[in-house]
């Protein structure tokens, strides 16, 4: 029975799942929430309701599901009051889970709520947090902000007690007493150890057995086929000392990195975003000035005025951002403040911000001379891969009409080498490139000496 009400758990951890990425474009969803009280009770566990709403929410929602899961289902076909039991039992037993956490004492932090929504696909637009994607999602879903925080809450209160749950045991006394049992048996036991060394020299081995057991057992002692190839070896290296570097081209160098990290500037920026634009809205960005004239923190502020809830409880905090990423206006605030500085009231789209730069991370740009040695030898290796391919065309040419590498060493200043022995398995150094051991093993190579 246990594992039976586990297994029934099994899906509660995905709720808030559904809960923030069911698709906006329902059909007909507005209408069915729109015109349903939303504080009817339809169900009752433990004195506490279920409105109509949340159970038609929950059938509307099942029915998506049941679109998404069977491409080409005629929704037509989805019949409420077959579906409806079967919703209803869910939204009992997960309203009983609910209620279980909260009589133990859990609970969920503002904190999570906020880091959820912030992080959540289906409110953002370019990567960010937005307000009006959240707030198109609430009407859609017939939710307020308060219900869906609750939703939110309750969702993450049952995955906390189903987890509690799928993550018990328990162990009869007749197992417990086994293993004890198990655990402290003993056992004696007696062995014997033979001297092999010493047996080893009483044996004497005379030459004709030695030639009969190699004759009886020749496959045992089959080695794989093996070659040695000589082989020249053109690397940038070689080629390093046939490109030459100039003044010019170290500083041109130098000064492109500079101008690079130079705009790597990175700014962690903190916000206090009032709604709108409005009397009101004046108003509340007036008061929040006016506190921060008396010196009350930036942060504090935000947590109590910004209505901005992907940030507001990080004390409006946004990390590094790149400015480019927000509307030109903020943009252009953020960018003009010193560290510490707080702007103007800014307004945007999304209403008027009072933005605070926290931090400035500058990278550091070397001296010229620190950095020659590295610019110097990354020229060098740059201009190397680009004579590389004429280099490896000429060796092709040279290679064609020489009766032997060595002549081609000589004619590119290429040293000859030779490998060790390999099979056809490979071996270290040139011998671990597969290319080389299947060119080496070549009939041409291994019948005529070249490839």
């Amino acid at each position: 029975m246990l594992q039976t009400f586990r297994d029934n758990l099994k899906g509660t951890a995905f709720f808030i799942v559904v809960l923030i990425s069911i698709p906006f474009a329902l059909v007909g969803i507005d209408q069915i929430f729109l015109g349903t009280s939303a504080s009817k009770a339809e169900l009752s566990v433990n004195g506490e309701d279920i409105s109509q709403l949340e159970v038609e929410r929950a059938l509307s929602l099942q029915k998506q599901r049941l679109l998404d899961q069977y491409e080409g289902l005629d929704p037509t076909q989805l019949d409420d009051a077959l579906l409806l039991p079967a919703v209803k039992q869910r939204l009992i037993g997960e309203k009983a889970l609910s209620l279980r956490g909260r009589d133990n004492g859990m609970g969920v932090a503002d904190t999570t709520i906020a880091e959820i929504l912030r992080n959540a696909e289906a409110f953002q637009v370019d990567g960010r947090f937005d307000r009006d994607a959240y707030n198109f999602y609430l009407r859609q879903m017939g939710y307020t902000q308060s219900s869906h925080y609750e939703a939110l809450t309750d969702s993450l209160l049952i995955s906390q007690v189903s987890a509690g749950i799928t993550a018990t045991g328990f162990v009869t006394e007749a197992a417990v007493d086994a293993m004890l049992e198990l655990m402290e048996q003993q056992r004696d036991y007696y062995y014997l150890t033979i001297p092999v060394e010493d047996l080893r020299e009483k044996i004497d081995i005379n030459e004709q057995e030695a030639r009969t057991y190699y004759h009886d057992n020749q496959e045992a002692f089959r080695t794989e086929d093996q070659v040695i190839v000589d082989y020249l070896e053109l690397t940038l290296d070689d080629l390093k000392h046939e490109v030459s570097i100039d003044e010019p081209m170290v500083r041109g160098r130098y000064e492109e990195e500079a101008e690079y990290l130079t705009s790597l500037v990175r700014t962690r920026v903190e916000h206090i975003l009032i709604s709108g634009d409005g009397a009101e809205a004046q108003q509340r960005i007036a008061e929040v000035q006016a506190k921060l004239a008396e010196g009350v923190s930036f942060s504090d502020l935000a947590r109590e005025y910004s209505d901005d809830l992907g940030s507001a409880e990080q004390g409006g905090d946004l990390g590094f951002v790149d400015l480019t990423a927000f509307p030109e206006a903020f943009s252009n605030a953020a960018s003009a403040l010193e560290t510490g500085e707080v702007s103007a009231p800014v307004l945007t789209d999304s209403g008027l911000h009072l933005v605070r730069v926290a931090e400035r991370d500058s990278p550091v740009v070397p001296d010229f001379e620190q950095a020659r040695e590295r610019i110097e030898s990354e020229l060098r290796q740059e201009l190397a891969a680009e004579l590389l391919p004429e280099k490896l065309d000429q060796l092709r040419e040279l290679v064609y009409d020489a009766e032997s590498l060595s002549e081609v060493g000589e004619e590119l200043g290429l040293e000859l080498k030779t490998s060790a022995a390999f099979s056809r398995n490979g071996g270290s150094g040139i011998a671990s490139h597969p290319s080389i051991v299947e060119a080496a093993f070549a009939p041409e190579v291994l019948e005529q000496g070249y490839a």
